[in-house]
């Protein structure tokens, strides 16, 4: 397992010399990211409970049919899509987010609401509130200043997507 990466493993809870559960672990610690599917003919909440606090995708008790299988295929397929395009818009929001001082000022208010999305998706909601805060203050500056209609009414939209956001936030904190 040192040697090789796999994707996908499937593993008895209870087969061969070794305990299901050691070897799960020494799976994960080899390869975290691999999708442990661990199956146990002695199926209990307290064993599952436990395999799946020390990593295992998912435990399914004997007998199992095809269509389970390919059931739970599909959903680390789905898992595993959904997980790419998170890192994904994760890095395009740190690009954003990197045009926050320098630039035009209605690509300075975005990438602040990139800021603060980025923030929201790794539970930081102090952070995100004061991302909010500093794009809208940057738009509040430069609203006027700003030349062209399509411009004015740019800002003025980003303005109120911060705005919503900032109201969610608050929301969400209970104030």
């Amino acid at each position: 397992i040192e040697e090789e990466q796999f994707d996908i493993m499937f593993r008895d809870l209870k087969l061969g010399p070794y305990d299901g559960l050691d070897v799960l672990v020494k799976l994960l610690k080899a390869q975290p990211g691999l999708a442990v599917v661990m199956f146990t003919a002695y199926a209990n909440i307290a064993t599952a409970v436990e395999a799946i606090g020390k990593g295992a995708y998912e435990v399914v008790p004997k007998p199992f049919t095809p269509d389970q299988m390919r059931g739970i295929l599909a959903k680390i397929e789905k898992t595993r899509w959904l997980q790419s395009n998170v890192r994904t818009l994760e890095s395009d929001l740190a690009q954003a987010a990197q045009a926050r001082r320098r630039g035009q000022a209605d690509l300075r208010a975005a990438a602040w609401y990139a800021e603060a999305l980025l923030r929201l998706a790794s539970d930081d909601s102090r952070g995100a509130a004061a991302a909010l805060k500093a794009g809208l203050k940057v738009v509040d500056e430069h609203a006027a200043s700003l030349g062209a209609t399509d411009m004015r009414v740019h800002a003025s939209g980003l303005g109120a997507d911060l705005a919503e956001e900032g109201v969610r936030l608050a929301i969400k904190a209970g104030k």
